[in-house]
Parts: structure tokens; C-alpha cells; sequence
């Protein structure tokens, strides 16, 4: 049969090799599945993140030293001005997105960890769809700040939250990034990647939150207006992302 099937068709092809047995001997190969650590464009697109976040910090140390002192101590409205340069701003807004695109890769992984590696859509377009939730929510704060801040604080307040809150975002970005670095290539336990995104994360929120308090709510002593805008207009849209990327990885899974 094999004979009859090259003489009739594939003798007249390019793919016929006359000393070449149409029997194939061993079993086939079963193809690895994805890894992070394998991936050649995750790897250029790291180092590329590390070299640049090198050069950035030694040429913005100034600044960030600055604000290193001077994050746990409250501001007085009238003594503290702009102090940043352009430069500094756009180092900061860097550092900003390095970390958007940093929370999208590690959910990717963790996903793939903890609820399967089977998805409907292929590892880019996974990782593109977790890093833009990520920025969603980032942007619809952001909006939320600039409808909600004029109604109740002044100027010179919304001006020193948004310097802290920017500084803050920035330095999870900065800091994320050894951390997915060793969850690719220094084979860190997915459960102590977890656990160190969730503790950066959560920290940059709770030194939010303190510098919230100290610039829009502590001269006045309003804490129960405090409580009830970390509840509104914090909590509330963190839930609704948690939720959000929950509802995602389950509707993307595939069920075999």
C-alpha cells in the first residue's frame, strides 16, 4: 500500500526521497508545554525593564532619597513646593507603567499556577489582557480623584496627594521588579511570589491610605470621613478589579 501510494503520488511531489522509508520507527515526541522561563520575548523584555530601571534610579536618586525622608512626616500646605523636575516626573510615570505591566505578567503566571494552564486565548493576549485591567483601573482612579478631590479639599492638598501618590506608585513598579525577576529565572515558589506582590501591594496601599489621612483628614480630626473614603472610593474599585480578574482567568479557562 505504501508503495502503490508513492509510485501514484508522491514520487511526482519535491517531498519524495526515493532511499528514505515511508515507516516511521520510535514513538513521536509530546510537545513541553509554555514556560515563562523559556520565553525569548519575556526575557528581552526583562532585561530590557532592568537596564532601564538601573539608568532611571541612579539619575533620579536625588528625588527619590527626598521622598524617602520625607514619606512618613506630614506635609504643612504652606512649606512644600514642587521640587520635582520634568525629568523626575517622567521618570516617575516609567516607573508607573514598568509596574502596570509587571502585576500583568505575575497574575499571568500565578494563573497559570494556581487555575490552569488551558486558556482560549494564547500567552500574549493573556498577558496583554491582565495588564490592561490593570491600567483600567489605574486611569478610572485616577479619573475618580480628579471628580471627587476639588469638591472637598483644596488646591494645595489635591497638589501634595497627588505628589505621594504618584512617588508611591512609582516605587511599586520599581520594587515589583526583582520580584518577577526571581519568579522566572530564580525559581521562587509561586506561593512566595503570591505573598511578595500582596505585601508590596499592600503596603503601598496602607501608606496611601496614611498619607490620605494626614494631608485631607488629620487637621480637622474627621475620621469618620476618612473611613468613609477609603470605603468609596478605595476599597470599592479594588474589589471590583479583584472581582474582575477573577471572573477573567474563569472565563477564559478551558474545562477539559
Amino acid at each position: 500500500m505504501d508503495t502503490l501510494f508513492q509510485e501514484s503520488y508522491v514520487k511526482h511531489t519535491p517531498f519524495y526521497h526515493e532511499g528514505v522509508s515511508p515507516i516511521r520507527l520510535g514513538e513521536a515526541g509530546v510537545p513541553t508545554d509554555y514556560s515563562v522561563i523559556s520565553d525569548d520575548y519575556v526575557a528581552v523584555g526583562a532585561l530590557l525593564l532592568l537596564l532601564v530601571s538601573i539608568l532611571t534610579l541612579t539619575r533620579s536618586w536625588r528625588f527619590v532619597c527626598f521622598h524617602g525622608r520625607n514619606l512618613l512626616r506630614t506635609p504643612r500646605e504652606n512649606s512644600i513646593e514642587m521640587r520635582e523636575t520634568m525629568k523626575e516626573v517622567q521618570y516617575q510615570i516609567y516607573f508607573w507603567v514598568q509596574g502596570v505591566i509587571i502585576l500583568g505578567v505575575c497574575t499571568f503566571m500565578l494563573s497559570r499556577e494556581y487555575f490552569g494552564t488551558s486558556y482560549s486565548l494564547d500567552v500574549y493576549p493573556m498577558m496583554g489582557v491582565f495588564t490592561s485591567c490593570f491600567a483600567a483601573y489605574y486611569a478610572i482612579m485616577e479619573l475618580l480623584y480628579l471628580i471627587v478631590h476639588p469638591v472637598f479639599f483644596t488646591k494645595q492638598q489635591r497638589h501634595l496627594m497627588g505628589l505621594s501618590r504618584v512617588f508611591l506608585t512609582a516605587t511599586q513598579g520599581a520594587v515589583l521588579l526583582p520580584i518577577m525577576l526571581l519568579g522566572i529565572y530564580g525559581q521562587l515558589n509561586p506561593e512566595n511570589v503570591l505573598r511578595s506582590v500582596l505585601f508590596i501591594v499592600i503596603s503601598t496601599l496602607l501608606l496611601r491610605f496614611y498619607k490620605v489621612y494626614c494631608i485631607f483628614f488629620k487637621k480637622n480630626g474627621r475620621f469618620l470621613q476618612f473611613f468613609l473614603y477609603l470605603c468609596t472610593l478605595e476599597a470599592v474599585p479594588l474589589v471590583i478589579l479583584t472581582g474582575g480578574l477573577y471572573a477573567i482567568v474563569h472565563f477564559l479557562k478551558i474545562n477539559i
